[in-house]
């Protein structure tokens, strides 16, 4: 330390000494041989630290990684420990330095950055970077795979990797993560999480973890912060009472444990030595054999190997070549396919007994293989020699065979089998079936719909009836009468629609078809839908999409509603003549005697008619009262069903169920019930 510093008034003095002193120093120093400056070492740049410091700010977790601080013989074990990317363990990309950041969007997203540097010169570096298996920034992108993490290059040595834009705020500051690679140095990683989850943790505010190596083994440090000294002691104490295993697929028991509280901090460090993780990772290799041994005993053996004089042994490896069908796509699935029809022909031929092997490969000939020919005469085979209890479901699939092969012989099939009368109308009904096949939709499903048509076509409504129902609210008026008498909410409802309108055999879906349009018997066109249920709602939409092929003219509507598991339940029908303002009844089933059609409309028909089809928004439903007093009453009972769904204005009802459009059905079954809409005839 300098002597004391002169005061101000000796000022001169005091600089007239000194420049004396420098002169006299400045000739010795140009007198005196050069001799070189000894300087103390630079620490070795922390890259780990520095890498932390491009973090956000603020997130819910971070983690910085040295790789380098463990030899590279060992970094596998602790690649399931560690909270960094499992890529950073890899040898052959040489990562140098990591970091990584997540914090959470309140929709749920995960948003990302990590830091990747690796070792070698630039091109070294670059080429390492190449082999990570991240989408690249600027490679082209197309939809979902847009979301995925993006990486690109932020100097010679540095990928980022990002996903998502970084959410306002987040419980954790980043600078613990800087902090602690600073701190530590010598650490392998370091990490750091705001609320952690982990049973013990209880209500700990932050989670800080660090992973120490040495030439014996690693060291696993955990530090729980809280904020009250009561909740640390709690944790304190199921902390020692926990078994001291490591996370891992092998739990791994710590060979020493210290358990230490600090005020408010609570401090967990476990040690294990290389040669328990070694042995646990050995274990995992084993599981892992026995695994693929496993997988093996999964895997079909060749159709000609295959002892299908053994049953048991069949019925696995069809499990096994359907599951492999299952799985295909494109190309290899027409030959997974015929691998499945080549051993379910030979257990056929083994077992001729097993009528099901037969059914079965006739499905794969049909769906599959494209072999209508084959399916056909096995299915003519069977029926020459089955029970009377086989022969029907042999018979549907003969005629499911004929419609790729023959429309004249399909239509003599449905005459055979009592499906169709002769003539015209089994010459149309094999072209639609064949129609309809073609255009992807299942036979089963075509034939069921087609028949429905037939069957629900034929009856004329018996009564007279005057008035106009809205077009769109005609079906939704229908069932409403069928739940009046009685029917449960949850049936089935199947719907005929027959119209003059001239339409081509098809579906509007596939599969499982949401209609099916097939030519009438006498012609213009019938529409057959079926529903799983009888939401009012639901069945608007059904409406918007039937309304464009009733057109104008004649037409008739028939539904079937079925109680759930019984084929019996309620038909009703209507005749009338569609216009722009309305469907003008002319005749309606018998049950509907005395039908206040007008009454009908208001209440049913004309509010699901000007009901939005779209579940988005929430469809409001819209009723008339025939005054102010039968406005309040319409309220009064729709609260009964939905309370707070509805309110009035005037002589005006508005419901609304966001999330729950089938309570809207229930309202309207209420209005209508017990409001005279059925009058005994005088």
């Amino acid at each position: 330390m300098g002597p004391p510093r002169p005061r101000a008034s000796r000022g001169g003095i005091l600089y007239t000494m000194r420049s004396r002193v420098a002169l006299v120093l400045l000739a010795a120093a140009c007198a005196a041989p050069r001799t070189p400056v000894v300087r103390a070492p630079l620490p070795p740049s922390d890259e780990g630290a520095e890498l932390a410091a491009w973090l956000p700010e603020q997130a819910d977790r971070c983690v910085v990684v040295r790789p380098g601080r463990l030899p590279s013989r060992r970094r596998g074990l602790l690649m399931r420990q560690s909270w960094a990317d499992p890529n950073v363990w890899e040898n052959d990309l040489d990562v140098t330095a990591y970091a990584r950041a997540e914090a959470a969007h309140p929709d749920g997203r995960r948003a990302l950055r990590s830091y990747f540097r690796f070792a070698g010169d630039p091109d070294q570096a670059r080429a390492r970077g190449r082999a990570l298996p991240f989408r690249w920034e600027d490679d082209p992108c197309h939809g979902i795979a847009c979301r995925r993490p993006a990486a690109r290059w932020v100097d010679e040595r540095t990928v980022e990797v990002a996903q998502y834009e970084w959410p306002a705020g987040g419980a954790l500051a980043t600078a613990t993560c800087v902090r602690l690679a600073r701190e530590l140095s010598g650490a392998v990683e370091v990490a750091a999480r705001a609320r952690p989850s982990a049973p013990w943790a209880l209500a700990a505010a932050r989670l800080e973890r660090t992973i120490l190596a040495d030439r014996r083994g690693v060291e696993l440090s955990t530090t729980l912060h809280f904020a009250r000294v009561a909740d640390a002691e709690r944790a304190l104490e199921i902390v020692r009472e926990a078994s001291p295993r490591l996370e891992s697929l092998q739990p791994v028991e710590s060979r020493e444990r210290v358990v230490e509280r600090r005020g408010a901090s609570v401090r967990i460090r476990d040690g294990h030595s290389y040669t328990d993780l070694e042995l646990a990772q050995a274990d995992e290799r084993l599981d892992a054999a026995a695994f693929v041994h496993q997988s093996r005993r999964a895997t079909p053996l060749p159709v000609a190997e295959v002892d299908v004089t053994r049953l048991d042994v069949v019925r696995h490896q069809l499990r096994l070549r359907e599951a492999v069908l299952a799985r295909s796509r494109g190309a290899a699935r027409r030959p997974a396919a015929e691998l499945l029809a080549g051993l379910l022909e030979r257990a056929a031929h083994a077992h001729p007994g097993e009528h099901w092997l037969a059914e079965r490969l006739a499905r794969v000939w049909l769906s599959e293989t494209g072999r209508p020919d084959a399916a056909r005469a096995l299915a003519e085979r069977r029926l020459a020699t089955a029970r009377a209890s086989d022969r029907e479901a042999w018979a549907a699939l003969r005629r499911e065979a004929l419609a790729g092969v023959d429309a004249a012989e399909l239509a003599a099939a449905l005459v055979e089998d009592g499906i169709a009368d002769g003539g015209a109308e089994a010459r149309r009904g094999a072209e639609d079936l064949r129609r309809l096949r073609a255009d992807g939709i299942a036979y089963e499903w075509a034939e069921s719909a087609w028949r429905l048509g037939r069957e629900l076509s034929v009856e004329p409504a018996p009564v007279l009836s005057q008035g106009t129902l809205s077009r769109r609210g005609v079906l939704g008026a229908l069932v409403t009468l069928a739940r009046i008498g009685g029917l449960a909410p949850g049936g089935t409802l199947q719907v005929v629609v027959t119209t003059v309108a001239e339409h081509a055999p098809h579906a509007v879906g596939r599969a499982v078809p949401e209609l099916v349009v097939t030519r009438g018997r006498a012609g213009g066109s019938i529409v057959i839908a079926l529903l799983g249920t009888l939401d009012l709602v639901e069945l608007r939409r059904l409406a918007e999409q039937i309304d464009p092929l009733v057109g104008d003219g004649p037409v008739a509507y028939a539904v079937w509603l079925r109680e759930p598991g019984s084929a019996e339940g309620v038909r009703l029908r209507l005749e009338g003549v569609a216009r722009a303002d309305g469907v003008q009844l002319r005749r309606v089933s018998g049950a509907l005697r005395g039908l206040d059609v007008a009454e009908l409309d208001r209440l049913v028909a004309r509010p699901l008619h000007e009901l939005p089809p779209a579940l988005f928004p929430p469809p409001e439903l819209v009723l008339r009262g025939a005054s102010v007093e039968d406005a309040a009453g319409l309220w009064r009972d729709a609260e009964l069903v939905e309370p707070g769904a509805c309110s009035t204005a005037g002589p005006i009802v508005r419901c609304r169920a966001p999330g729950r459009p089938e309570r809207l059905t229930e309202i309207i079954v209420r209005l209508a019930r017990g409001r005279g809409l059925l009058q005994p005839s005088p």
